[in-house]
């Protein structure tokens, strides 16, 4: 496994229904010209804003002047504000406030929603009556069968058990195909970070078990919200790794999904306060192929996928030496392992809120 990697143009959603966030300062009291989503926390805003862009498949400025966010200008931003109020009365008076109707409902990655029904490009093949959901009807396996199956695929409990500490130097690969450096670190089953090499600096994200911060992208390291923070914790947990029994509170199996033409047992991993964590294992070799987590942002959930693949033997444990991560709006990233180290030392100030751009991290 591997940290959750701060790569996004802006900042990453905040936690739960609108409250306020750690500084306790409104979207209102911060930015300019906010007249919706006042009552939000600041931190919440811009990850709102990637939902909307990735609910219509369209960037900033498509709503906003360039340079000039706060203006009124363009009319899609005005277009926008009646929408959501639309969206909320929808919510509240017929799913007691719940964000069932979001902005992804309708407009589905178009700016524009369709109004007719879509015909398909391929036919779809007739199936005999009772047959529709026929794989629907097979009864997953228990989560203690799939855990166990997972943990024999890795190299058993044991073998797991004695690896304290995790460092890892790779490939990254984002926008548009450009390569970094990234060096990926975990200790214990709490503690990971991730520093990418890039050509103005590095971008860092860290998380020591209990708070974690995201330093780039010419901004100051910032804390993560509660729910990149739970994301980080269960990737450390899953990490060095541990039975997923033991990272959530209780585990429930969900229907099976065919994924590269391989099915997978699913489970969905539960925790109280949190969005459940989805968890896909190969039917066959045991190994967990893709993880599902999961931002809350003031219009609804914000997805990230994970896929590994490529495990290899390493001290007696299998890792991915290939992860593949996956956002709305074609947000698509992969990390290509090189090199791996095991039972090291390292620092627990690699783990802490990062230096200022220009300084240096500590080594471990």
């Amino acid at each position: 496994m591997m940290p959750l990697i701060f790569l996004a143009a802006g900042a990453r959603a905040q936690s739960g229904p609108p409250q306020h966030s750690p500084e306790g300062k409104t979207a209102a009291q911060v930015f300019k010209n906010i007249q919706v989503l006042k009552n939000i926390p600041a931190d919440q805003l811009i990850p709102t804003m990637e939902f909307i862009a990735a609910s219509l498949g369209v960037r900033c400025t498509f709503c906003h002047v360039e340079g000039a966010f706060q203006k009124d200008d363009k009319r899609p931003k005005r277009t926008a504000r009646k929408m959501m109020q639309m969206m909320f009365a929808i919510d509240k008076e017929n799913f007691g406030g719940r964000l069932v109707v979001t902005c992804d409902t309708c407009h589905n990655g178009s700016a524009h929603p369709a109004s007719t029904p879509v015909i398909a490009a391929v036919s779809m093949p007739e199936q005999p009556l009772g047959t529709m959901h026929e794989g629907a009807k097979a009864m997953p396996p228990m989560p203690d069968h799939v855990v166990d199956q997972y943990m024999t695929a890795i190299g058993g409990q044991a073998a797991a058990a004695k690896i304290s500490s995790r460092v890892e130097a790779g490939t990254l690969t984002a926008f548009g195909g450009r390569k970094f450096q990234v060096t990926l670190y975990q200790k214990g089953a709490d503690k990971t970070a991730s520093y990418v090499s890039l050509p103005r600096g590095e971008m860092i994200t860290t998380f020591n078990g209990k708070q974690g911060w995201t330093l780039g992208m010419g901004r100051p390291a910032s804390a993560m919200n509660p729910d990149m923070e739970y994301a980080d914790r269960v990737y450390a947990g899953l990490g060095l790794p541990q039975a997923p029994s033991t990272v959530f509170a209780h585990l429930r199996p969900a229907l099976p999904k065919t994924i590269g033409g391989a099915e997978t047992y699913v489970l969905l991993g539960i925790s109280p306060g949190e969005v459940p964590v989805k968890l896909y294992f190969d039917k066959d070799s045991g190994l967990l192929v893709r993880t599902v987590t999961y931002l809350r942002t003031a219009l609804g959930l914000y997805p990230e996928e994970r896929d590994f693949s490529d495990y290899r033997a390493t001290d007696g444990v299998k890792i991915p030496y290939h992860i593949t991560i996956a956002r709305p709006g074609g947000e698509r990233f992969t990390i290509d392992i090189n090199k791996v180290e095991q039972n090291v030392p390292i620092s627990d100030s690699k783990f802490e809120k990062p230096a200022p751009a220009g300084g240096e991290p500590s080594s471990p």
